[in-house]
């Protein structure tokens, strides 16, 4: 069975946990996701090849491999991805504004809960190369992707494209536009959520991953019409994961859970075999700071112990919250007891 080489037209020399990757799966499946992302951007004329003018500078470029994964862990596909490297953009020639909002979890909590109530099921929708509909406002050079590269060739950029700085800030612009003008308003709570003035209907946005939150109405079926008709959609139907939550629906209304992280982050800290527990703090364990010396050897493993709880309690424990804050308060030197609480 094939397998990918390193000295393939469109890989770095040096291996990278991309490349690691990719040496493991079939050829075949990596192949195909270069050869959609391609004719993906042709399809969208993201850019035109061109001789680079004098005194201008390129921006890089570079290929991004990621295996997308379902609620499950199980891999659902094998994506690829050319993207700018940002970071050589320079202010005030290659862009100008960059901030963009994005849902934020406890809004996203209160539409399921809504959703809950009138026993709705949400809708999903992903957008494809959504970065692509912007139409670029500033003139970009950018370095054409490897494996495609024509000497003395550049790409000559005509939409914004993955990892621009401010290709995420346009997106949002394109898309709330689109939004407004089918009747929606944007929230006073959250940018990212979107009301309807009439009917009862919600839209949560993040970048990419539209959720629509309402009856099962035709007006629903005309809000995925009416977006489809401007972007290249995928419908995935009922809501079953968004934004790393697992829903499930029952008759006494959704479930929302973490589980899958969750799990990954016990077998990360060697926590899968250990035995649960009625609290998450021992009160009688004495948490005080500590001398320096005293402290463990490792301290980035306290650390990214509290970084993933605090993920969690951002999305589905927040009765993790105390625990969190206080142990989170001792994470510059944290010694053998603090490791263990944290456990």
């Amino acid at each position: 069975m094939k397998r990918y080489a390193r000295q393939a037209k469109y890989l770095p020399d040096k291996p990278t946990k991309y490349t690691q990757a990719i040496e493991s799966v079939d050829a075949e499946l990596w192949t195909k996701a270069i050869n959609e992302e391609i004719e993906s951007l042709k399809k969208n004329s993201t850019w035109e090849e061109v001789e680079l003018p004098q005194e201008r500078k390129t921006v890089n470029s570079k290929w991004v491999f990621k295996v997308k994964q379902k609620a499950d862990g199980s891999v659902e596909r094998y994506k690829a991805r050319v993207v700018a490297k940002g970071f050589s953009q320079q202010y005030g020639t290659d862009y100008d504004e960059t901030y963009v909002p994005v849902a934020r979890y406890d809004s996203f909590r209160l539409l399921i809960s809504i959703a809950s109530c009138h026993q709705w099921i949400p809708q999903q929708m992903n957008v494809k190369s959504a970065f692509l509909y912007g139409v670029l406002k500033e003139e970009i050079y950018m370095q054409l992707p490897k494996g495609y590269r024509t000497a003395r060739k550049v790409a000559g950029l005509r939409k914004y494209i993955y990892g621009l700085k401010q290709s995420a800030r346009e997106w949002y612009t394109c898309l709330s536009a689109l939004l407004r003008k089918i009747g929606f308003v944007i929230s006073h709570f959250d940018p990212c959520v979107f009301i309807h003035k009439s009917e009862s209907t919600f839209i949560s946005v993040y970048v990419d991953d539209i959720t629509i939150i309402g009856p099962s109405s035709p007006f629903v079926k005309e809000i995925k019409q009416q977006l489809n008709s401007k972007f290249d959609c995928k419908d995935l139907g009922d809501a079953k994961y968004i934004l790393g939550l697992e829903l499930t629906y029952a008759e006494a209304g959704i479930n929302i859970s973490q589980y899958g992280y969750i799990e990954k982050i016990l077998l990360q800290f060697g926590m899968s075999d250990s035995r649960p527990v009625a609290i998450p703090l021992d009160p009688n364990m004495p948490l005080r700071k500590v001398e320096p010396g005293t402290e463990i050897k490792d301290i980035g493993i306290y650390q990214s112990i509290i970084g993933s709880l605090m993920y969690a309690v951002t999305g589905t424990r927040p009765d993790l919250s105390h625990t969190v804050t206080l142990l989170s308060q001792f994470s510059s030197l944290p010694n053998e007891v603090h490791l263990q609480a944290a456990k």
